[in-house]
């Protein structure tokens, strides 16, 4: 599998113009792709021991949408706007590593919901630790108030989009 050349990133002088309200795409993609790179560097390691490389972003997404909650793979598809046999494929490397159970669903047998083991849960715990962290540095440079006006935009484009 190709490894994302992470240095390819633009720098500050490569980003578009603030002022234009035209660019919005290309910022959210440069600050995705950014948010995406301090991401795998902090959980990359950990995920790769767990459950070997490849998809170390979405098994993060899928294992910390389990947490807590009886998760049906096919609300993992919609919520990661991915075919359900692509999240099928991620479950089941879960699965493999020990990290998720799958069962059945008594309504639907064409259904399955997810649960994390002891494993995984130990698991999440260390991804959120190494993230908590991350967002400590993020917090750092971007003020409370600001945070919540960012995560309420972003939520205010994830339905309009």
């Amino acid at each position: 599998m190709a490894r994302f050349n992470w240095e390819a990133l633009p720098t500050r002088w490569q980003r578009a113009d603030l002022d234009d309200p035209l660019n919005v795409v290309i910022l959210l993609r440069q600050a995705l792709l950014g948010a995406e790179r301090a991401v795998h560097e902090v959980t990359d390691g950990l995920l790769r021991e767990a459950v070997g490389p490849g998809d170390e972003i979405a098994l993060l997404h899928i294992l910390r949408r389990v947490r807590g909650r009886e998760t049906v793979v096919a609300q993992l598809a919609d919520f990661l706007r991915c075919t359900h046999p692509v999240i099928s494929r991620r479950v089941k490397r879960l699965e493999d590593a020990g990290l998720v159970l799958r069962s059945g669903s008594w309504r639907d047998a064409r259904s399955s919901s997810l649960t994390l083991t002891a494993a995984g849960s130990e698991l999440v715990d260390d991804l959120n630790s190494a993230l908590g962290e991350l967002a400590q540095l993020w917090g750092d440079e971007i003020e409370t108030d600001r945070w919540v006006v960012l995560m309420k935009a972003l939520d205010a484009l994830a339905d309009a989009a």
